[in-house]
């Protein structure tokens, strides 16, 4: 269930922050369309909030341990551009230990990559690669309002995400990307091209991504998911709330 709730967040969690004047958007009208960049600029340091709840129903009772029927789970992020080079920056990326219902359940990380002005990793200096900075990246040419962007998750395989508009988004003006979720078991098997059993079980849910306008870097991530398995007799359901917001 959480690798499902990680793909989920594979689209969101390779954005930044950062600021910059209108007068230099990072997401310009051309053709008919616009042109979407991120801002790249020595020193921009980029804070993210991230929390995940998870509330289950049909798991089996544990005698110890935490309580796994409901979840919270959070943590925080940090990027900070340490040098720029033409299209390309090098980044670090710091996340604060990952707490579950007030328990430690890993350490804090730091790790270095370079990626470019698209949101492509070029590659990772140390410390391996940061769960999902390659998974999303903008297309070279301009997007049109309902045009859609190829996407790859990691236990999902290829997918696309919509580009629905703008909307305001506290004060500023943000770009919507929207993704839909619906997948079944087979849809599943195809997708990660195995032919290994799988338990039978459904997805369903919406991925909400706002980029700024202004500097091209996200401003807020939202997964909203319910997955059941049937493993057994007795069924597994979740309903799964996740948000990465800017601070």
């Amino acid at each position: 269930m959480k690798k499902w709730l990680a793909a989920a967040l594979c689209t969101g969690l390779a954005c930044g922050a950062g600021g910059s004047s209108v007068a230099k958007a990072q997401i310009s009208p051309v053709g008919g369309g616009y042109l979407f960049r991120r801002k790249l600029q020595k020193g921009l340091v980029f804070n993210y909030a991230l929390s995940t709840v998870i509330q289950a129903k049909g798991l089996p009772k544990m005698p110890s341990g935490p309580d796994m029927s409901n979840q919270k789970m959070t943590t925080s992020m940090k990027m900070t551009i340490l040098d720029v080079v033409g299209s390309k920056a090098k980044m670090a990326i710091e996340t604060t230990e990952l707490m579950m219902n007030g328990q430690k359940m890993s350490e804090a990380r730091r790790i270095e990559s370079e990626i470019t002005e698209r949101g492509q990793v070029v590659e990772s200096v140390t410390g391996g690669r940061m769960n999902p900075s390659e998974e999303i990246e903008y297309p070279e040419k301009p997007l049109k309002v309902g045009d859609v962007v190829p996407i790859k998750l990691k236990q999902l395989g290829s997918s696309n995400i919509r580009f629905i508009g703008f909307k305001p988004y506290k004060g500023k003006d943000a770009a919507l990307w929207q993704m839909l979720l619906s997948l079944s078991s087979d849809d599943i098997k195809n997708k990660k091209k195995t032919k290994k059993p799988t338990p039978k079980q459904k997805i369903t849910g919406v991925i909400n991504l706002l980029i700024s306008k202004e500097d091209g870097w996200p401003l807020s991530t939202t997964v909203t998911m319910d997955v059941s398995v049937q493993a057994g007799e007795q069924p597994i359901t979740a309903k799964t709330v996740a948000t990465i917001v800017r601070q």
